[in-house]
């Protein structure tokens, strides 16, 4: 007699799996009261905020916008990658009173502010992004970070 091969008892258990930190909502509301503090106002428009979170993410696109802002790049030349999941962080971020949304723009709110203050005074917590973001000793202005998406997208 030849015993079925596939006749095998087995069992599923739910293993945990890590979640990416770029994916994790603490994180992407960091980055967004960040790139919030190097705007003009503390106040950006949705596209402003998706162009500053696909500059912070690789070195390939810090070095494109840095380019581009300077002067030394065509804005045309540098592919923005829009990230659906920064509007998940900015409903969380919104809830959580860090930040208003009125429109397209998004402000900071006082809350915000005392919690980028603390983040700001962590010197391991995000030094990479916030080293990228104060290169630029002058905050972003609503034309420059116009110049990276045509008028007609997003």
């Amino acid at each position: 007699m030849t015993s079925d091969p596939f006749h095998i008892s087995f069992s599923f258990s739910r293993k945990p799996v890590p979640i990416p930190a770029l994916l994790r909502p603490e994180l992407r509301i960091a980055l967004i009261l960040l790139c919030l503090s190097r705007c003009w106002g503390e106040r950006a428009t949705r596209r402003h905020l998706q162009v500053l979170n696909w500059a912070v993410r690789t070195p390939e696109a810090q070095l494109a916008f840095r380019n581009v802002i300077g002067g030394n790049l065509r804005p045309d030349a540098a592919i923005v990658r829009f990230d659906p999941l920064l509007d998940r962080a900015l409903q969380y971020a919104e809830g959580e009173k860090l930040i208003l949304t009125s429109g397209d723009t998004v402000y900071l709110q006082p809350k915000g502010s005392v919690y980028l203050k603390k983040l700001k005074l962590e010197n391991d917590c995000m030094s990479q992004e916030k080293a990228f973001l104060m290169v630029f000793t002058k905050k972003f202005t609503k034309d420059q970070l116009d110049s990276f998406i045509p008028s007609g997208v997003a």
